[in-house]
């Protein structure tokens, strides 16, 4: 089986980009990090005798000679953001390799368009791939749709200022503020008010007509920002092998399957001479958890494809699998945190 391998490393605290969200350097003693911009990494942390694995994505570009960086949004009650949020001193901690299926492919020899669309802390891996297009990729032009709840919580604008200063012809960005209330002692907002829908989304792209074939797409926030942005690329007829999306919460309330009784069920993993056994009420990731087993995962919500495993024999049902594209799951891509078996016997592989 292939287990993810964790590197010690140090969590720097850099600043306070907001209320919210801090900015945090990694230092990876001895070892670098081979990584796609978009991608993220696991962060290993014992809280109080326990384990905890969280994916957070790099804000840094593997194009550019700068500190490795991550971006941590507090979420309340959320044990790992508090806890990574107060702290004033470096931190031991475990990182993963970087992980993911989002990410730009970069190619200096491309000449494309991409548009990015990023709602609120969502901007973290968008951030990354406009850095590494804007410095590696000459030719290509970018458009930046940005959704945030306020004016004083658009996060990393002093460094999309100067990235829009200093390439004038090749990137644009456009704000809109969703929330309802300004910051009195800020100037008023002059700008764009109101949620990412399909039709601001479509007024978006007629305006900068930068679409053509070829051009890519990528999206990250939430779940129903993510489908206005896809209900306007569908009436533009963009193909969805053109666009590749991060969502960052899940929907709420989502129902799990119901099944009218429990079947038991053989699981092997390729590359181990081991059989375990599973069942159809729990995902193939708990019963390996169960029986000792320590595979790929991180979010277990379907968000970051940490788990994600190729079905080589065998049927499962996914409850939710945002963290996969259609292609990917037509190649055979599942994720073990949202599958559960509905086959008497299912083969998996870690890659």
């Amino acid at each position: 089986m292939s287990m993810m391998k964790f590197i010690p490393g140090k969590l720097i605290p850099a600043e306070q980009l907001t209320k919210d969200v801090s900015r945090f350097w990694l230092e990876i003693p001895d070892a670098t990090l081979d990584y796609y911009p978009g991608q993220h990494v696991i962060l290993q942390i014992a809280i109080d005798g326990q384990m905890h694995r969280r994916p957070y994505a790099l804000t840094s570009s593997p194009f550019i000679d700068e500190p490795l960086s991550i971006a941590v949004k507090r979420v309340k009650n959320g044990l790992v953001s508090n806890h990574l949020s107060s702290i004033t001193n470096d931190l031991e901690i475990e990182f993963s390799d970087a992980q993911g299926f989002f990410y730009a492919d970069i190619n200096s020899e491309k000449s494309q368009n991409y548009y990015l669309f990023a709602q609120d802390i969502g901007i973290a891996p968008i951030f990354s791939i406009l850095k590494s297009i804007l410095h590696a990729e000459n030719l290509s032009r970018v458009a930046l749709f940005y959704e945030c709840s306020s004016n004083h919580e658009i996060l990393l604008k002093k460094e999309l200022d100067l990235l829009e200063s200093d390439f004038t012809n090749r990137l644009t960005i456009l704000y809109t503020i969703s929330g309802t209330q300004l910051i009195p002692r800020l100037k008023s907002w002059a700008g764009q008010k109101g949620k990412m829908t399909t039709a601001s989304v479509k007024k978006f792209l007629s305006e900068h007509q930068l679409h053509k074939s070829g051009d890519a797409f990528f999206i990250s926030g939430r779940e129903s920002m993510t489908a206005e942005v896809r209900a306007a690329l569908d009436q533009f007829q963009i193909s969805s092998a053109s666009v590749h999306s991060e969502i960052f919460f899940a929907g709420e309330n989502q129902e799990s399957p119901v099944y009218d009784s429990d079947k038991s069920v053989e699981l092997s993993v390729m590359d181990t001479n081991k059989k375990y056994s599973g069942s159809n009420q729990t995902t193939i990731l708990q019963s390996l958890k169960a029986q000792g087993i320590d595979p790929p995962f991180a979010c277990e919500s379907g968000l970051c494809g940490t788990c994600a495993a190729r079905l080589i024999d065998g049927q499962v049902e996914m409850q939710n699998s945002p963290a996969l594209h259609e292609n990917d799951i037509n190649n055979g891509w599942i994720l073990t945190c949202q599958a559960r078996p509905t086959s008497a016997a299912v083969t998996i592989k870690f890659e």
